[in-house]
């Protein structure tokens, strides 16, 4: 499994999420897991509000790179 960053590059609105950390196979299935799931009587909802294909950068996130700043959570109310 590997950790992909998910991140809004539109306008976000209230009670939307601008980022999600999703741990999944490849892309693809990270994808999926962003903007759409199933619940237990099997009707697709979005999983973060806010997310289309559209508006959403992908970025699988390994341990190599440059020191920074990764996500961050505000609780805006």
């Amino acid at each position: 499994m590997k950790l992909y960053l998910i991140e809004r590059n539109d306008h976000v609105d209230w009670d939307e999420y601008e980022s999600a950390l999703v741990r999944a196979e490849n892309y693809n299935e990270a994808k999926k897991q962003a903007l759409f799931t199933k619940d237990k009587t099997h009707k697709w909802f979005a999983t973060y509000p806010g997310f289309t294909e559209s508006n959403i950068t992908i970025t699988e996130l390994t341990i190599d790179g440059e020191p920074g700043h990764i996500i961050g959570n505000v609780n805006q109310g």
